[in-house]
Order: structure tokens, then C-alpha cells, then sequence
């Protein structure tokens, strides 16, 4: 999952006028009318993956899988976006770790099992 969190801020940081289209440009209604936002291939993985985690005790089995993804996917839009606002100071991908630690924090299991 950092890995999966770092390679998206890495794909932003190398390809940022497109990401300024998908999170700055196009209106949300829109992007959302378009076949490609569903993003169906990385979705099902990324889900499959946050299932495992939660069957296996690593991730909070209390909070929907899907949940867990949107809290991970914000994460990396507003990271970008405020990378864009604040003139794109060093690498995107420089605060991947920082990120994931946070994110992690979030959405692992409070009750400590598989950690």
C-alpha cells in the first residue's frame, strides 16, 4: 500500500498538467460521467488488497473496504493540489512516507491485531 500510495504521487509529480485536469480542471460531474473515472483495474485491486488487510487483522475491520480506499485516494489529491498551490517545493513524492505513516494511523486496526 505505500508502494501503491508513492507510485501515484510519483505518476502526479511526473505528469502534473494532467493531474491538474482530473483534480483542478474538469468539473467533478463531468469527470465522473466519463467511463474512465471508475478506474475499474486499480479499484479492484486496491480493494482486494484493503480486504485482505482487513481479513487478516492488519487494517480496521469496522470500516468498509471502500471507505479505507477513499480516505487513501483523498489523501493523494489534496497532496497534489496543495503541492500545485504552494508552487511545487520539492518532490511530490518526498512526502509519500510521511503520508502513508498518517494514513496508516487511520485506517489500521484500533485493536492492535495483525499490526
Amino acid at each position: 500500500m505505500r508502494k501503491v500510495l508513492w507510485l501515484q504521487l510519483d505518476y502526479y509529480e511526473r505528469n502534473p498538467g494532467l493531474a491538474r485536469i482530473i483534480f483542478m480542471t474538469l468539473p467533478m460531474k463531468t469527470w465522473m460521467a466519463d467511463e474512465t473515472f471508475k478506474q475499474k483495474k486499480m479499484i479492484n485491486l486496491y480493494l482486494e488488497v484493503m480486504r485482505n488487510g482487513q481479513k487478516e487483522g492488519h487494517l480496521n475491520p469496522h470500516v468498509r473496504a471502500g471507505v479505507l480506499l477513499d480516505f487513501m485516494l483523498g489523501t493523494v489529491q489534496r497532496a497534489f493540489t496543495m503541492w500545485i498551490f504552494r508552487g511545487q517545493q520539492g518532490r511530490l513524492t518526498d512526502q509519500a512516507n510521511m503520508l502513508f505513516e498518517m494514513v496508516w494511523r487511520a485506517i489500521a486496526n484500533p485493536d492492535g491485531k495483525g499490526n
